[in-house]
């Protein structure tokens, strides 16, 4: 079956159809204060994404939860069914296993953040100690990548300013 031109068009591509114009105009070159490297009420400006707080706060305890606490502990003790007396023996409560694993989120959510924190800090000496860091710090604030630490950390590192031992 031959196919009609309506069902296959065929157009040539664009850049056959545009002159050549040379390279593309240069981009604006941003005010100080927009690239970061002046400091504004004695601290640095920079562009950056807030890491979240702790998960959502305090959930309450519901039938809920408690019924899939106790189907968790159920699982275990179903796991060793041989010693399912000593399991259950050791286990908490299911309003304990949730307060528990409340604290060990909460735990996890702080390591996180501190790491963050810690991440931010040390580029940010490895940029004020550094006579390329106010390059890479408009670099920083020009480019699409999202603001967060480790996209800061590895374009330090691919400049070659090391923030890691």
């Amino acid at each position: 079956m031959k196919r009609s031109p309506k069902w296959w068009p065929i157009k040539r591509p664009l850049w056959l159809e545009q002159e050549d114009r040379g390279p593309p105009p240069p981009k604006p070159e941003l005010p100080p204060t927009a690239r970061g490297c002046t400091r504004g009420n004695g601290r640095w400006t920079m562009r950056h994404e807030r890491f979240p707080s702790m998960a959502f706060g305090k959930r309450p305890v519901t039938s809920g939860r408690l019924a899939a606490a106790s189907r968790a502990l159920k699982r275990e003790r179903d796991r060793l069914s041989l010693f399912s007396a000593e399991v259950a023996a050791e286990q908490p409560t299911a309003d304990k296993r949730i307060s528990e694993c409340e604290v060990a989120s909460d735990a996890y959510w702080q390591r996180l953040r501190d790491y963050n924190a810690a991440v931010w800090r040390r580029a940010r000496q490895v940029i004020a100690s550094d006579s390329r860091g106010s390059d890479v710090l408009s670099e920083w604030q020009r480019s699409s990548v999202p603001g967060s630490a480790e996209y800061l950390a590895d374009m330090l590192w691919t400049r070659g300013l090391r923030t890691g031992p």
